[in-house]
Formats: C-alpha cells, sequence, structure tokens
C-alpha cells in the first residue's frame, strides 16, 4: 500500500531526526569535555586562572542547559514519532476493517 510506504518514510525521517538531535548532543559533550581538559592543562594561576575558572563554569552550565534541551527534544520527538506510527496503524487497520465491511455488504447485496 502506498499509505504504509509513506508511513514507513515518515517514521525514517522521524527517526533520522533522533539521530540528528542525539549527534548534536554528543558534540556537545565531547565540546565540554576538550574545554574540561584544556582549563585543567592550562595551569594558570592567580587571578588569570580564576576568570578562566569562571568562564568555564559558566560556559559548561550554558552547554549543560543545552544538552538538557536537546535531550528533552530527542524524548519529544521519539514520543511524536511512535505516537504517529501507532496511530497511522490504527487508521490503516480501521480503512482495512471498513473496506471488508463493504465489501462484505456489496457482495451480500448481489445475492
Amino acid at each position: 500500500m502506498a499509505d504504509s510506504a509513506a508511513r514507513k518514510a515518515d517514521y525514517a525521517k522521524g527517526l533520522g531526526g533522533v539521530s540528528s538531535l542525539e549527534s548534536a548532543r554528543s558534540q556537545v559533550e565531547k565540546i565540554q569535555n576538550n574545554v574540561a581538559e584544556i582549563a585543567a592543562r592550562s595551569g594558570v594561576g592567580g587571578d588569570e586562572g580564576q576568570a578562566l575558572l569562571k568562564l568555564f563554569r559558566s560556559w559548561n552550565t550554558e552547554a549543560q542547559t543545552v544538552v538538557v534541551q536537546i535531550s528533552k527534544m530527542i524524548d519529544a520527538l521519539q514520543e511524536n514519532v511512535t505516537s504517529a506510527n501507532r496511530l497511522a496503524q490504527e487508521n490503516q487497520d480501521l480503512t482495512e476493517v471498513l473496506n471488508s465491511k463493504t465489501s462484505q455488504g456489496v457482495f451480500q447485496a448481489l445475492l
């Protein structure tokens, strides 16, 4: 059925979106780790070190906020994809039942 193929394509697009968001989250986490390593290795002391540490903590807080938001988007998108797929399947099942009943009614009318 064309509807089934379209539904599968939409489902695949939704999963592709989830994959893209997961990749973005992974990249932000990787950058967080890289910045943490640089901050740890810098060994800058005094006021400069404190300023760098403060900057890193501020940036890290913002980056973590981005990671949390991306995670929420992933969860919502996965839920939407699953729900849309389930509803499409239910609609397809109902259509098949109605088609069967219609065919049965036509057949009985011909007898």
